[in-house]
């Protein structure tokens, strides 16, 4: 399983809950940067006696189970000939995109998952029980990813209107919202706590200025990356990707995507007066996606420095794959226009297909980023984890040392005087070469293990008081 900074904290909470400490992040901080929905089930399976990675591995495979299952739900809901319906189902069950999401310790998995169920359940009638369950859905999605309201409030108006036809809209409006503002008090409640902490809602972010256009082209790349099957700079573009980082190909790509997708919706647009079911399900994911895309592009600006990347994009990922299986469903109305459109879907479902199965073997074998095995096998790793888990560990890297023995709190260089909340024996000090935070090095202590990598300095037993190691 892959791990990344924010895989950490994911990780770290989890254990923390699970030991009983509280919702602590990886260096013993109250987390509100993110919320605890993930967390929960890595503590969930922390009581079952898993580890954090082996959490994440079943999580993810029962996410991309669930979310290519309820695709398929979607896809019979708007009567899609089999042919253009399974094309489409294969794109989304062997979609390199979803991959990149399915093997790292994100929470994007299980979003995927819940919003997909969300937007079934929302597109018929159905009864009360079923609405009430689409209200715990919405609380879900909050507690996963904040970003949750901004797709729940749009499936939520989906949802009325799709009620609506066996109840008129009035009583449909008062059963789904009474349902939809019920789901936010709890969603309040932890927003209160936030603020109660650090003085914010979803911790400190900042917007990254500038106009529209910016985000807008870096979607219009990702759609690109999409179709190619590949992210941009493999993956490592990071907060400032911008529309420059894409390949050429992933470029033109994206203009074919966004034009195709266009016209597409015009001709679901044009049936909607024929009241085919087909065209009510496509118009309602574009409804959802378009929604979460406006919003994305002005918390760019605005709030929060994230590029619509593939990773912030891969909730609408399935909802617009679904929306081009529904138009071009509508489109092809002859055996000839299908057999050309059934090569065309064979060719590209080889090439992403065949990419994907590959990548899942090189990341089954190799892992990725901190969860690779170089990166985990590095000499100075086994050294750390040939130490008593019952240690205090320091690092100046307290994310990458996690990454690592997968426990915490890891307090840096500079809390050196906090109370460290858990019984321990000895005290280390893992101090990395190349670090952001550089200064601060004990002036005291024992090295017992050095390299290019970095060095683990035994701070003596637990007993010792931290500050004597920084006179």
């Amino acid at each position: 399983m892959g791990i990344s900074w924010d895989s950490t904290d994911y990780m770290a909470v989890g254990r923390n809950m699970a030991s009983g400490i509280g919702t602590l992040d990886v260096v013993g901080l109250p987390m509100t940067v993110r919320p605890p929905g993930i967390s929960s089930l890595i503590c969930l399976g922390d009581w079952l006696g898993l580890m954090p990675s082996a959490s994440f591995v079943l999580i993810n495979s029962v996410s991309a189970g669930v979310s290519t299952y309820f695709a398929m739900l979607i896809l019979k809901k708007a009567k899609i000939r089999t042919p253009i319906a399974i094309s489409t189902l294969a794109i989304i069950a062997f979609s390199p995109s979803l991959l990149n999401m399915y093997s790292m310790a994100w929470s994007e998995p299980v979003f995927i998952a819940l919003v997909v169920a969300a937007l079934w359940i929302s597109l018929s009638p159905r009864s009360i029980t079923a609405h009430a369950i689409l209200g715990v859905l919405f609380t879900f999605m909050f507690f996963i990813r904040y970003v949750g309201p901004f797709y729940s409030f749009p499936i939520a108006l989906i949802a009325i209107l799709s009620q609506s036809r066996s109840c008129g809209l009035t009583k449909s409006a008062f059963r789904i919202g009474s349902i939809y503002i019920a789901s936010l008090i709890p969603q309040y409640f932890w927003l209160v706590r936030n603020e109660s902490i650090d003085g914010t809602l979803t911790g400190a972010r900042q917007g990254a200025g500038g106009s529209y256009l910016g985000p807008i082209k870096t979607m219009l790349g990702t759609f690109g990356s999409w179709v190619v099957g590949r992210d941009p700079l493999n993956g490592n573009g990071g907060v400032y990707l911008n529309w420059n980082d894409y390949s050429t190909i992933m470029k033109i790509a994206g203009y074919l995507f966004g034009s195709i997708l266009i016209l597409l919706v015009f001709l679901l647009i044009r049936l909607r007066k024929e009241s085919t079911e087909g065209s009510n399900v496509g118009l309602g994911l574009f409804f959802v996606s378009l929604f979460y895309v406006s919003f994305s592009v002005i918390r760019f600006v605005h709030l929060e420095i994230g590029p619509l990347d593939n990773r912030m994009m891969s909730g609408i990922y399935i909802p617009l794959v679904l929306v081009f299986g529904t138009g071009l469903d509508a489109v092809l109305q002859n055996n000839s226009s299908r057999k050309i459109a059934s090569v065309i879907f064979a060719v590209l479902l080889f090439a992403i297909g065949s990419q994907s199965v590959l990548s899942s073997f090189e990341y089954g074998a190799n892992g990725r980023y901190w969860g690779s095995g170089i990166h985990q096998e590095q000499p100075l790793h086994q050294f750390i984890k040939s130490l008593d888990t019952k240690s205090q560990f320091m690092s100046n890297e307290p994310q990458m040392l996690f990454s690592v023995i997968e426990q915490s709190p890891i307090f840096n260089q500079y809390m050196n005087a906090r109370i460290f909340p858990k019984p321990c024996t000895d005290r280390y000090m893992i101090w990395y070469a190349n670090s952001y935070l550089p200064d601060a090095k004990p002036t005291r202590g024992k090295v017992i293990y050095a390299d290019a990598v970095g060095e683990v300095i035994q701070l003596a037993d637990c007993k010792v008081p931290a500050p004597t190691f920084w006179p």
